[in-house]
């Protein structure tokens, strides 16, 4: 990238121009500048490393100033001026400036939408496939998410404002049919063969005085194991009534409900083709 040949000390006039005769002018060397940074940016160049590249090389903003910094890539890039309004003379064409415009404002609203979203609420995402944990990857100007385990990617366009449109519709859909909750009635406690046959051995050995304390103690662990293991807790039941209740107190909403997301969602399973589930804490997934 060849030096300005001429730079402005106060920049009084957008960079690209110089005023000679008392009118604004093309500054050549700075207007390659310009291009370039339209050009860059339109692939998938960020302010940062546009400003990194450029105070790495011998243009100057200013006369007196060598420096960059991404508020000044950004001032050049939003500047309808260099499309030759306002008196100035015609450096970008008028698409290209509007593709531009376009990806900053799709930027920003997905940058407000990150923020806006608990780190919490981030880590429910998990593959949908594996049930491993899923990242976001940009692949050239596109946005998918990643499973670490497998290495599936999603093959859709899925910004942080897309996966939350889908989240929020889930979430509806659950608070208008609160019915998709429901699961398989749990059984409670049977008594099977097996701790029959265990509580019989336990109560003649007792009678019998074959075995001294330690060993029949130990048999009434192993026993008592076994009627654990075959016992239900009933927790998911439980949970189930707690969550149709939930969610048909809740309204209708346009944002998502983080407050009723973290006390009813286990785990969020986003699948290859970028539809969304929900893992509740009853176990169903909608």
């Amino acid at each position: 990238m060849k030096n300005c040949m001429k730079t402005q000390k106060n920049r009084r006039l957008l960079f690209g121009y110089d005023i000679a005769d008392g009118k604004r002018v093309v500054n050549p060397s700075e207007a390659a500048v310009v291009k370039w940074l339209f050009e860059k940016y339109v692939s998938g160049y960020s302010y940062k490393r546009l400003a990194v590249l450029l105070e790495d090389s011998s243009v100057k903003y200013r006369s007196d100033d060598s420096g960059w910094n991404k508020n000044m890539v950004q001032r050049i890039l939003s500047r309808e001026e260099y499309c030759g309004t306002n008196g100035y003379p015609q450096i970008i064409d008028q698409e290209t400036y509007d593709i531009v415009q376009c990806m900053r404002n799709r930027k920003a609203e997905y940058l407000a939408v990150k923020l806006d979203w608990p780190k919490e609420f981030r880590e429910k995402i998990f593959c949908y496939h594996c049930g491993s944990r899923i990242v976001r990857k940009h692949p050239g100007t596109t946005i998918n998410w990643q499973c670490q385990s497998e290495g599936r990617t999603t093959n859709d366009f899925i910004t942080d404002e897309i996966l939350q449109d889908e989240i929020v519709n889930k979430m509806n859909q659950i608070i208008q049919n609160p019915k998709l909750l429901q699961i398989e009635e749990e059984t409670a406690f049977s008594t099977s063969l097996a701790i029959m046959q265990a509580n019989n051995e336990i109560l003649q050995q007792i009678q019998q005085k074959e075995r001294d304390e330690k060993e029949i103690e130990l048999l009434i662990f192993h026993a008592a194991a076994m009627r654990y293991q075959n016992c239900s807790a009933l927790d998911n039941t439980y949970y189930t009534k707690e969550l149709v209740e939930l969610y048909s107190q809740s309204n209708i909403s346009e944002k998502p409900d983080y407050g009723l997301i973290e006390h009813s969602v286990k785990r969020i399973l986003l699948a290859s083709n970028g539809q969304i589930y929900f893992e509740m804490i009853n176990g169903k997934i909608i």
